[in-house]
């Protein structure tokens, strides 16, 4: 169950990600998904550096948010760098 729930919230994150950061085209499922967990993680990251949380706790939608947005606007700089 728990599983469940991380793949859904990962989705609805990743989701306004790329509704957020303009250009591109929305991904897969997946996709989208791995983009919201991996926010996920580099937000509980970046929280624990800072001290705004300790090991076990969620970093929150809004930290989360930022971390998948970061990720996607590294991707699409590299993959603009690969493609042009």
């Amino acid at each position: 169950m728990y599983f469940l729930v991380v793949v859904l919230i990962g989705w609805i994150v990743g989701l306004c990600a790329e509704l957020l950061l303009p250009g591109g085209v929305p991904r897969s499922f997946v996709g989208t998904t791995l983009v919201g967990v991996g926010g996920a993680i580099l937000g509980s990251l970046v929280g624990r550096q800072f001290g705004w949380w300790h090991r076990g706790e969620a970093p929150g939608f809004v930290l989360s948010l930022l971390g998948a947005i970061a990720l996607l606007a590294v991707w699409r700089l590299f993959r603009r760098k690969r493609v042009a």
